[in-house]
């Protein structure tokens, strides 16, 4: 998947980041009322708009959020691109829907791992659990399996790849 993203990859982390912002804990307040953001806004964000829905890309999605960056085009296009390229796309925008409709929604970690040699296939995989050492709530954990960039690839091949499955 680093193919697709090429020289914009060292912004993937940050991606993610945004991702994980709005789909991790909210933020805990004294006052339950005053509880908002993360995956109790998705939640009511989700109810009132359908947003992850059948039939509707993760790319969409994710783009009608505002996650998808906003600092490169170029970097913005192709993250796209690697989200519509995840063979189980449908898969995650469904688990996302069935989380946000559920009646204790848990929040969500999106992370990329290291693609398995020799598989034609990268799936996005799920777990749960606590992502990171200091996190205090189980997430479900959303793996994204992604390759480096293989050293003799031609510069801009994944752009016109890109473009011509898009018919643009």
């Amino acid at each position: 998947m680093g193919v697709i993203v090429w020289e914009c990859d060292n912004q993937i982390a940050g991606l993610l980041d945004l991702l994980n912002l709005r789909f991790g804990p909210s933020m805990q307040v004294t006052n339950p009322e005053d509880r908002y953001g993360g995956i109790v806004e998705m939640v009511q964000l989700q109810k009132e708009f359908k947003i992850f829905r059948k039939g509707r890309s993760l790319r969409d999605c994710v783009n009608v959020l505002g996650l998808a960056g906003f600092q490169s085009a170029r970097a913005h296009n192709r993250w796209l691109d690697l989200l519509d390229r995840i063979p189980n796309q449908e898969e995650i925008v469904e688990r996302i829907r069935a989380n946000l409709k559920s009646d204790d929604p848990k929040p969500m970690f999106f992370k990329a791992v290291g693609a398995a040699k020799g598989r034609p296939v990268l799936l996005a995989a799920f777990t749960q659990g606590r992502p990171l050492p200091y996190s205090r709530e189980a997430h479900i954990i959303v793996s994204i399996p992604m390759a480096p960039i293989p050293p003799d690839a031609p510069p801009d091949k994944p752009a016109r790849r890109a473009k011509a499955r898009r018919g643009r």
